[in-house]
């Protein structure tokens, strides 16, 4: 989680490098001040991003609990009053921070703080608008304070030479380490997000050789480059002229986030889909709705992460082309659909049989293929309690009477009776399943609950996937 900063300040010179520095750092800053319209001139922040945020220093109230505090004030009233005002923000706020003030100020002989304060007060000379040659690195030291052990509970000096002027150069040579450290940090969030897709398609290498817990791990870890990497982006996205790239690539890390979040929620999906079906085939009691809640969880969070993404994943086809959005949305509806009423279907509240059509589609038929046998399935509680496999031959000869056969099936085949065999003459699935039932009814004397078509394309599919 991002710290918080507060920071109470007009936009002087060393309060902007103070805020970049808290912004390199990952802080979320909080600006109070008496002139907002001149801090958003200053750090011309786009309308979409509201980090830093800037509010009137009025507004107390809106003082939450923060990590930092920095309060600069060059020319206070009364230094005793503001102190006191700085240490009850710091005790508000929970946060740790510095007053900045001139040394013209200094109290003398008088002090201002007590060890136990969360505060410290730093004296700049020329404060707030020290030399330029002194303000790095007077930013620099309060920032390293700020984020370590600084001189909280004490009163501190910064002026001298040491801080008014350049430091004597360093061998040319260090500028070639400088160099490569700004190239390192510009390419960073591109290493990151490299790194985050790469992971994310060996995660998915992994998976479809059947493996669950190793993808789940690296989609993980892919998961938190991306974030990182959509995290620095979006930092140099607000530097002018430079940051149009890094727009781009921050858009493009968040889509692979949400991938690498979708993907972990899948695996999720799969191994609670496994747990299940050795539930099902496993005696023993057990809740199916506490399952299908949790599966139908995941899948709604899956499919409210993509749509999210949905734009983005279309501006970049030739990358995020296997995803198959489209198809993975109607998949996950299906799903959706299916689990909802997965109790119902698994018999929680009472017993449920299904008649299973194994239908030949090498035999043509407009149903999806001659039906060759059939199963009776039956569940209760969530359990398989009776399974009977019958040739459809077997069933067929036991019809009594004569059935008038579709016009076709006795033009063209030489059918003529109408059976069970055949009841799939209608390309609407849910008239087969109709008459599917009227068949067994009649043929058998018995009644189910559903019917389930399975051709062999389907079964190849289960056993490859299985």
């Amino acid at each position: 989680m991002e710290p918080i900063a507060l920071l109470f300040s007009e936009p002087y010179s060393l309060a902007l490098n103070l805020l970049e520095s808290l912004l390199t750092n990952s802080c979320r800053v909080k600006i109070f001040t008496k002139d907002i319209k001149a801090w958003r001139q200053k750090i011309q922040q786009p309308a979409e991003n509201n980090n830093p945020e800037v509010v009137s220093h009025k507004k107390f109230s809106e003082i939450n609990k923060a990590d930092y505090l920095i309060y600069l004030d060059p020319d206070p009233r009364d230094l005793p009053q503001l102190v006191a005002r700085v240490k009850q923000i710091a005790r508000i706020s929970g946060a740790k921070g510095f007053l900045i003030t001139s040394p013209t100020f200094l109290p003398e002989g008088k002090k201002l703080l007590a060890p136990a304060d969360r505060i410290g007060i730093i004296y700049v000379g020329g404060a707030p608008r020290p030399e330029k040659d002194s303000e790095a690195e007077i930013t620099k030291k309060i920032t390293k304070w700020l984020f370590s052990f600084g001189p909280i509970g004490e009163e501190t000096l910064l002026s001298g030479v040491g801080l008014a002027t350049r430091e004597k150069k360093k061998p040319s040579k260090n500028y070639f380490y400088a160099l490569a450290g700004v190239v390192f940090v510009a390419l960073l969030p591109l290493l990151l997000l490299a790194f985050a897709l790469i992971g994310l398609f060996f995660a998915r290498a992994v998976f479809l050789k059947g493996n669950l817990t190793l993808p789940r791990q690296i989609l993980a870890a892919s998961g938190f480059l991306a974030a990182v990497s959509k995290r620095e982006a979006s930092f140099f996205g607000r530097i002018p002229l430079v940051g149009k790239p890094y727009r781009d690539l921050s858009s493009f890390a968040y889509v692979a986030g949400n991938l690498c979040r979708a993907g972990q929620k899948g695996t999720d999906v799969l191994r609670n889909t496994q747990e299940l079906t050795q539930k099902i085939l496993s005696p023993g009691n057990y809740a199916v709705s506490a399952y299908s809640e949790e599966i139908y969880s995941d899948l709604d969070y899956i499919e409210k992460t993509l749509a999210f993404s949905e734009s983005e994943i279309k501006s970049y086809p030739k990358i995020f082309n296997k995803v198959g959005l489209a198809r993975v949305k109607l998949l996950l509806g299906q799903l959706k659909k299916i689990t909802a009423v997965l109790p119902q279907i698994l018999g929680e509240d009472g017993k449920k049989t299904y008649l299973v059509l194994f239908q030949n589609n090498m035999e043509l038929r407009p149903g999806g293929g001659f039906i060759g046998s059939f199963v009776l399935v039956s569940v209760e509680a969530g359990r398989l309690i009776d399974l009977t496999v019958t040739d459809v031959y077997s069933a067929d000869g036991q019809l009594r009477g004569h059935v008038e056969p579709p016009l076709p099936l006795k033009k063209y085949l030489n059918q003529a009776n109408w059976f069970l065999r055949d009841s799939n003459w209608d390309v609407d699935f849910t008239k087969n399943a109709q008459k599917a039932e009227w068949f067994l009814d009649k043929e058998i004397d018995a009644a189910v609950d559903g019917v389930v078509g399975i051709d062999l394309r389907v079964a190849k599919d289960l056993l490859k996937a299985t």
